[in-house]
């Protein structure tokens, strides 16, 4: 019974060593995989000034898979734009007045999907103070226009 129980034990240990991930990616990248939808997008250019431009990304879906590439699908006009994204992750520490110490991450998300054609559709985005979330991610990005805040959320 002994020996049975052992097996079973080693068994399941083996199990749960093939099952861990093992594919170079942060828990930020893994959670950032999947298809995203634009909720809002909202272009902040001067002082209290903001407009909401989210009718121009409305029928977009942005997909980031585990090969950090990620395809842009413009369902107006039938064209699927490609590129790369990555995730930077920042670990800092501080510590309050008691000594305690705390750790925490900044992540920032890149993604760079260039058009097709010549003289087309460029998406650049360099997303600082990212949330990635298992069904969003918030980032930030600054553009010539002004600083944009994107909400996105998972399909």
């Amino acid at each position: 019974m002994k020996s049975i129980l052992h097996i079973s034990l080693s068994a399941i240990i083996l199990l749960m060593a093939a099952c861990e991930k093992n594919d170079g990616l942060t828990e930020a990248e893994r959670r950032a995989i999947g298809q995203y939808k634009f909720e809002k997008v909202t272009l902040h250019n001067g002082f209290l000034k903001s407009d909401n431009r989210t009718q121009e990304y409305n029928n977009m879906i942005l997909q980031l898979n585990d090969k950090k590439e990620a395809a842009l699908i413009d369902q107006n006009n039938s064209i699927t734009y490609f590129g790369k994204y990555d995730v930077v992750t920042e670990t800092y520490t501080t510590t309050d007045d008691d000594g305690n110490s705390n750790s925490n991450n900044d992540y920032t998300i890149i993604i760079d999907i260039k058009s097709n054609n010549r003289g087309g559709n460029t998406y650049y985005w360099h997303g600082k103070n990212a949330s990635i979330s298992n069904k969003k991610i918030r980032f930030s990005a600054e553009r010539a226009e002004g600083r944009y805040s994107f909400v996105l959320d998972k399909i």
